[in-house]
């Protein structure tokens, strides 16, 4: 099963939370895993801030297990489309648009996207 990682549950398999464990089950098995630009920026921004000596290790690995997704303008016109109908932010749409877009499943612990489908939370 090919998977999009959200950036929540990156942040929790590096911080090796409970949370992070349930993600690991998916980060760790071998399977496609997908992410959005936003997820690598979002993930990479956070440890530029607070964990600077760490950033580049957590971008090589992101980069090196998953596939990174382009926003595209099919994405972009579907997140437009979430964002106003479902009022989510411009990122979360974007997230939910690519792993909608490319047909996976989007693993993330954040509650708001328990209302799509093709969504697991962790």
């Amino acid at each position: 099963m090919t998977v999009l990682i959200d950036s929540y549950a990156w942040f929790e398999y590096f911080f090796g939370s409970p949370k992070g464990k349930r993600a690991g089950e998916f980060i760790e098995s071998g399977e496609r895993i997908v992410v959005s630009q936003i997820n690598l920026i979002e993930v990479y921004a956070k440890y530029l801030r607070s964990a600077k000596g760490e950033a580049e290790e957590k971008k090589r690995f992101m980069m090196n297990r998953s596939e990174i997704i382009d926003v595209t303008n099919d994405i972009s016109l579907k997140a437009a489309k979430l964002k106003a109908e479902e009022g989510l932010s411009l990122a979360d749409a974007i997230i939910l648009a690519t792993a909608q877009k490319e047909g996976v499943v989007l693993v993330t612990g954040d509650k708001h996207f328990s209302k799509f489908d093709r969504v697991k939370l962790i």
